[in-house]
């Protein structure tokens, strides 16, 4: 199988999203001006595997954000996914639970009731969010029981997450010691946050990439920068990354990828 091409059939890791997928509620989809898609009212959670060519033990799960509205499943889902593979990591994107669109328009719900400026903690609050992070825990414990199947090492089992993709994984290493998540053992947050509050992380939590932009309507970098901080008081190996342009923009696009690739070679997380 060609790196970057995937199986046709999806996942369904738990009885609560195959049940949803026989009723044929997986998802509605959508395209952003830019001819991106995105995906929305996911009611079957589920995961798609990404096979690298030559497999070299690492396993990501990668979350794609949307502000619990929708999934950016193109442009931080099957993209980042071939670019991963391409490095011999394998790959498995979460299409986690949503909150409904009434509108059919998810991007339209994203920027008119989200924003990290003020609404972070309602986000983190929302009965969507834990749903979503349940998700999430349920399709890494399933990814670490089929580690032979897939050819990857248990120690290297790590989240990929963006904006609220990222926010899922950071509750996932926060909570696995009150018991019932699953936890990842490294962490690669694009615009990501969590709560602000003074609970830090746990100190056996793995490593964590964070990487953002200063110029943006959602103030991530301001996030970021907190985040660092907790991670950095929590004793945790964590690097920060903030460039000025958006990631999509040239010149520079680029910039973050080469800045991850240079951290997972670090890690031994991907081939050098």
């Amino acid at each position: 199988m060609p790196a970057g091409v995937h199986s046709q059939q999806r996942i369904y890791f738990n009885e609560a999203s195959s049940a949803a997928a026989l009723m044929d509620q997986a998802c509605c989809t959508a395209k952003l001006p830019n001819g991106e898609g995105v995906e929305f009212n996911i009611d079957a959670p589920s995961l798609e595997y990404y096979k690298p060519d030559n497999a070299n033990g690492t396993a990501v799960m990668l979350i794609p954000g949307g502000g619990l509205y929708a999934l950016l499943s193109d442009s931080e889902g099957s993209k980042i996914a071939s670019w991963l593979t391409a490095r011999g990591v394998s790959v498995f994107l979460l299409r986690h639970s949503l909150k409904k669109s009434l509108t059919n328009n998810p991007v339209q719900d994203i920027f008119k009731y989200f924003s990290l400026q003020s609404d972070y903690i309602k986000v983190l609050n929302d009965p969507i969010f834990a749903k979503a992070a349940a998700d999430a825990s349920d399709a890494l414990k399933y990814i670490r029981r089929c580690t032979f199947e897939y050819n990857i090492d248990p120690e290297k089992i790590g989240i990929m997450g963006f904006s609220t993709g990222a926010a899922i994984a950071f509750e996932l290493q926060k909570s696995y010691s009150k018991g019932g998540y699953a936890r990842p053992g490294f962490i690669i947050s694009i615009n990501g946050f969590s709560n602000n509050g003074k609970t830090l992380f746990p100190s056996a939590a793995g490593s964590v990439f964070l990487s953002s932009i200063s110029v943006t309507a959602l103030h991530e970098s301001a996030q970021s920068s907190k985040l660092f901080e907790k991670l950095n008081a929590s004793y945790i190996d964590v690097e920060l990354h903030i460039f000025e342009t958006s990631f999509e923009e040239s010149p520079g696009a680029e910039d973050w990828k080469q800045s991850l690739e240079m951290w997972m070679k670090k890690h031994q997380l991907c081939q050098g």
